[in-house]
């Protein structure tokens, strides 16, 4: 009998050292978590390439649907679930306490019966101790190693950050608190239920860009901004499911690698490259319906919406569409990342590409003490050890960027930065807004308000000075350098009348924007035969005046933004010698989708004509600066 006590007190013995074990390691575990805490708080401190690899280390999807399902949860009162476990180790322990004085007074029975009551007080012992340790485990959620965002105590700590990266007071602010405000040139769902059932699926989706490469792209952005590199914007007026080829997206990103090593070198600085593509899908429409021989139907909105076919059944907005689109983008950013540095973006292969061109321009006399500069100094590098296996010289930066037009597709790739606990649109790593698109108390000003990526906005001749700078320092109230790019488009004529007072008011507010040309949308015409174009001569005259007016102002003329194409298109008229394009000639290859694009022939042109205002206005400021 004694032996049966003793094996019973030794079980409890047990039980007991497993439970004190079990709660130190879970006291060493919640010490590992304070740790990583802190060593996050100090990841700034860290050299931005490893910022960058820890930012895709702990990165996390992010569901606004889902977060706000959790707080909700917790709100409420997650107390009821510890109610049974409470109540199971207040019945375990007395039924240990009965059995226990139960043995002490019938010490008479039979050994069998002894042996009986000992295994039943044991039993509740172990009862006792699971209980317990199962009520801990609900009342102290799992460290990150177990599972992500169901962390409450994580998402009620992210729920208390108020203000954004760039200044904004996030109180109010959620991935889908736009849905509060009037959301213009949305396309209009017949089926609601089918729409949600699309964005739900798309945001457990992964990003298509990582939050460290958008903060990359803002310092490079705030570097353009002090006057010390130009950005190239290029790409598709609209991308297109038919057109979605791997040859075409390798030719765009070649004219922008060769406008980009002309415009380098005739600039005397870094350029910034960023492709309207991976993403610049939809497009805003003047009219939500479209009539052709008195047949009305929707509106085209680009192919992520809706096909360009005037048929009911291609021109009702459908939600699968959005999931064809984001895959189609995830293709052209795997090609842009290989093409980036898988030696395809070499110097010297571009510096060939454009003498190739030179060969074949009417203009090749104008141009070709240029090419020859730009690959003499690309020998001087050799010279100075920087070969060809220098990541200088086979690697290069290349981002992407498209008009966040459908706030349902950017709520759902909206993520949280696990390094910054900031939000970032992960569609692209800039975004802009449109001009029919940018009211202050809008859809897409509040969600932009809270995405801390490099944002972009239209403003036309008929923007004024003081509204765009209350609309810039809503988005930007802490002033960050490369946050806000302003990109005009007006018109050469326009430009020089309205931009003086654009940028005065600005400069009178001491706001930090980076200047953009958009020499594209002011300069749409409609031939006689009915096809929309844009006269060479006309983009290059605004791209001009552009330049003039910074000059003049001494201000820097920041970047360009062009819709231009590889392909061979006939779709905007002008150029030089063989390939420039008559109006007659607009019906050979006219294959946008949308609006009209510069064909590669007429894109590298006008950056060799950059080029060169820009080495005469470098030049002249040499001069005056060594006048003084």
């Amino acid at each position: 009998m004694t032996a049966l006590f003793f094996l019973s007190s030794c079980t409890r013995d047990v039980l007991s050292a497993y439970r004190r074990a079990r709660l130190d390691r879970e006291e060493e575990e919640d010490g590992q978590r304070r740790r990583e805490r802190e060593r996050r708080s100090t990841t700034k401190l860290l050299p931005e390439k490893l910022l960058r690899f820890s930012s895709r280390v702990n990165r996390k999807r992010f569901s606004s649907r889902r977060l706000e399902g959790e707080i909700k949860r917790e709100e409420e009162g997650c107390v009821d679930d510890y109610a049974a476990p409470v109540f199971l180790l207040s019945c375990a322990r007395a039924l240990s306490l009965f059995l226990s004085l139960s043995l002490c007074v019938c010490r008479s029975l039979s050994l069998s019966l002894s042996l009986c009551v000992c295994v039943c007080v044991s039993f509740a012992d172990a009862v006792v101790l699971f209980v317990q340790n199962r009520s801990q485990a609900i009342s102290d959620p799992p460290s990150k190693s177990s599972f992500d965002l169901s962390n409450l105590s994580e998402i009620a700590e992210r729920r208390t950050r108020k203000i954004s990266a760039t200044g904004a007071n996030l109180k109010d602010w959620t991935p889908s608190s736009y849905r509060a405000r009037d959301a213009l040139q949305q396309p209009k769902y017949e089926d609601q239920a089918e729409i949600d059932a699309v964005l739900r699926r798309m945001e457990d989706l992964p990003p298509l860009v990582f939050a460290g490469e958008s903060r990359n792209l803002q310092s490079q952005l705030a570097n353009a901004a002090s006057g010390n590199a130009f950005v190239m914007f290029g790409g598709d007026c609209a991308e297109s499911f038919k057109e979605f080829r791997a040859d075409n997206v390798r030719d765009t990103y070649r004219v922008l690698l060769q406008m980009a090593v002309v415009l380098m070198y005739g600039a005397g600085m870094p350029v910034v490259k960023l492709g309207r593509m991976a993403g610049q899908f939809a497009k805003p429409r003047s009219e939500d319906l479209e009539t052709i021989d008195g047949v009305s139907l929707p509106s085209y909105r680009g192919d992520n919406i809706n096909s360009c076919e005037f048929t009911p059944e291609a021109r009702r907005p459908d939600p699968q569409r959005l999931i064809k689109a984001y895959d189609q983008s995830v293709s052209t950013l795997n090609l842009l990342r290989a093409f980036s540095n898988g030696g395809y973006a070499a110097m010297q292969r571009v510096s060939k590409w454009n003498l190739e061109f030179m060969q074949g321009s009417p203009k090749s006399a104008q141009y070709e003490k240029l090419a020859a500069d730009v690959d003499r100094a690309i020998e001087f590098m050799h010279a100075c050890g920087i070969d060809e296996n220098h990541s200088v010289m086979n690697t290069t930066d290349f981002y992407t960027a498209h008009e966040a037009l459908h706030l349902g597709y950017e709520e759902a790739l909206t993520r949280l930065d696990s390094t910054t606990n900031d939000f970032y649109g992960c569609s692209a790593h800039f975004l802009w807004c449109g001009e029919r698109t940018r009211q202050p108390e809008g859809a897409h000003m509040e969600y932009f308000r809270g995405i801390s990526n490099p944002i972009g906005i239209k403003i036309s001749d008929k923007s004024d000075g003081e509204g765009v700078v209350s609309l810039v320092k809503h988005l930007n109230p802490d002033n960050v350098p490369g946050r806000i790019t302003l990109v005009s488009r007006m018109g050469a004529k326009a430009l020089r009348e309205h931009l003086p007072r654009l940028i005065t008011a600005i400069e009178d507010a001491k706001l930090n924007v980076l200047w953009v040309s958009d020499p594209m949308h002011g300069n749409t015409i409609k031939t006689d035969n009915g096809f929309k174009t844009r006269p060479f001569e006309a983009v290059l005259d605004e791209v001009m005046a552009f330049f003039e007016v910074h000059e003049k102002m001494g201000t820097h003329p920041g970047g360009v933004h062009l819709e231009m194409t590889g392909q061979n298109v006939t779709e905007c008229t002008g150029g030089s010698g063989a390939s420039s394009v008559s109006q007659s000639d607009l019906e050979l290859r006219y294959l946008t989708h949308c609006d009209p694009r510069l064909n590669a022939s007429q894109a590298i042109e006008l950056s060799f004509m950059m080029a060169q205002k820009l080495s005469e206005m470098k030049a002249r400021k040499k001069a005056a600066r060594e006048s003084e």
